[in-house]
């Protein structure tokens, strides 16, 4: 039997082991499927860890107070074994319970969703160590060896499983297979010692096993709506492309975290973000062939338009590679155009090249990186930018409110770094709209004599009209963001909802209606 062929000391240790592993594991597992009903704010993250640190508190206090007792090993391994039982059934509960969160206000919902997700499975864990210093120490009688010993090999397990799960497990597998094989393994050995003692109750794990094996299939239902081309979990987040038809029209659309990125309406192959033709109108003003730096590729939409239409030198520079390979494969990114796969402010930090245009057009779903969109990250865009250059930054539409904090610290900065800084609306309604920061070195640049006109509704438009009167721009609720105060996502809260909340309710329906799987 396993338990007569292990010394105790080494079963212990398997446990510790395990235990450290599961714990950072399903954290990883409970952040990525939030993230693409909540997106991957760092209160996503937060949420996520201190959810998990709450409840390893609870268990290690739960567990102190159950060590005063005369406990046996079996205690160990039913503890072992209800947490992996909840892990196996925690694909359908995140199936059942978050899209019914998107509701609520997202930072209520987040907490509410970490809870579901890790505080029971995570508190049986942190239970576990104090039953293992018990038993160690009645072993050799040396608590503060035993206390060491099983944390250094619970901390082993740990760096492990982070290492394991971030970089190759989740990019791999996504998180469905991941979260039953997690609750499998340590479910397995807990239910072999315990069965060897004829617990017959310790049966109960397969009710959960054959649930959590169900929810491995994906079976899409045929639909004339939705069809799935590409879906992909990693570390970064999760990617979608899909084509979706309404009124007989077919998008296709890249999702990052279920949100919007890239649209291409297929019937006429034309972009269907409208913010687009404002860049290319504003590029058109540079002279042909100018260098230019897009931070941030897409779908690689701008890109292509940047180099194809205006004949203009793009250098792409993107921090995932998987958003370059659905760049290329489905939405026919051009040859021509350099492809980096770097962080965007590593890049700006790193490089010698001189450019015309720096483009940032950097979203994570709804949040952008605050990194990137600093003080200092502007400061040093300038030393490579050529004095009649200019930058152009991608931020959404909101001017009033609370909505506008983030835009309005974004001028600030910007404005801040040295730079003379213009603002183009691309539309009236705040929450379908987005704002173009444009900063320039002089006042040379004449923004008005664009080369390639802008339409609405096949009318022209006037570019002039469209600019905002910085000179009534509110600096209240802003602030200058600065590396070491990176505080845009904070700022843009509200923004950021109002955004995630457009796109669930005009296309995460589609996904939940026809049974395409949340997470794969």
């Amino acid at each position: 039997m396993l338990r007569s062929n292990l010394p105790d000391k080494t079963l212990y240790s398997i446990f510790a082991f395990l235990e450290g592993a599961t714990v950072m594991a399903i954290q990883l597992i409970a952040a990525n499927m939030l993230i693409p009903f909540f997106g991957s704010s760092l209160f996503a993250w937060g949420a996520t860890a201190g959810i998990t640190l709450l409840s390893l508190a609870l268990g290690y206090l739960i567990g102190g107070v159950l060590t005063q007792k005369d406990i046996g090993k079996s205690s160990l391994y039913w503890t072992v074994l209800l947490s992996s039982m909840y892990i196996l059934l925690t694909p359908t509960i995140s199936n059942y319970t978050l899209p019914n969160l998107v509701e609520f206000d997202p930072i209520a919902g987040i907490i509410i969703g970490s809870i579901a997700i890790l505080l029971p499975s995570i508190l049986f864990l942190g239970i576990v160590p104090s039953f293992l210093i018990q038993f160690w120490t009645k072993t050799d009688n040396e608590p503060g060896k035993a206390t060491g010993t099983i944390y250094f090999i619970s901390t082993l397990g740990a760096i492990s499983s982070v290492i394991l799960t971030g970089f190759v497990i989740i990019p791999h597998f996504g998180v469905t297979l991941p979260t039953v094989i997690l609750g499998l393994i340590p479910g397995s050995v807990a239910f072999l010692l315990l069965i060897t003692k004829s617990k017959v109750f310790s049966l109960a794990f397969f009710i959960p096993l054959v649930i959590a094996f169900s929810s491995l299939k994906h079976e899409n239902q045929v639909s004339s709506q939705v069809k799935l081309l590409y879906h992909s979990e990693g570390l970064l987040g999760q990617v979608i492309v899909s084509d979706i038809t309404e009124f007989e029209q077919t998008n296709r659309l890249l999702f990052v975290n279920r949100m919007g990125q890239t649209g291409v309406n297929l019937n006429t192959g034309r972009s269907i973000s409208h913010y687009i033709d404002y860049i290319i109108a504003v590029a058109s003003v540079l002279p042909l062939n100018s260098e230019v730096l897009l931070l941030g590729l897409g779908g690689g939409t701008l890109a292509n338009q940047l180099e194809g239409k205006l004949m203009h030198k793009v250098d792409a520079v993107e921090f995932d590679a998987r958003i370059a390979e659905v760049a290329k494969r489905f939405f026919s990114l051009s040859n021509n155009v350099h492809v980096i796969i770097d962080d965007a402010r590593h890049f700006i930090e790193k490089t010698n090249k001189k450019y015309q245009l720096i483009v940032f057009d950097l979203w994570k779903g709804e949040n952008v990186p605050s990194h990137a969109l600093s003080l200092e990250s502007f400061t040093k865009a300038k030393s490579i930018l050529n004095p009649d250059g200019m930058i152009i930054v991608n931020f959404n539409g909101f001017k009033v409110g609370n909505a506008g904090d983030g835009g309005r610290s974004l001028y600030q900065t910007i404005k801040a770094a040295g730079y003379i800084v213009h603002i183009l609306s691309t539309g009236k309604e705040e929450k379908y709209s987005n704002h173009l920061f444009i900063g320039t070195l002089s006042n040379s640049t004449d923004l008005s004599a664009i080369n390639y006109p802008l339409t609405e509704k096949n009318m022209p438009i006037d570019i002039q009209t469209k600019f905002l009167d910085t000179d009534k721009f509110d600096p209240n609720h802003s602030a200058v963001l600065t590396d070491d105060k990176p505080i845009l996502e904070y700022y843009n809260i509200s923004a950021a909802r109002i955004w995630r909340d457009e796109y669930t309710k005009s296309y995460t329906r589609y996904f939940l209606k026809d049974g395409t799987p949340l997470f794969k």
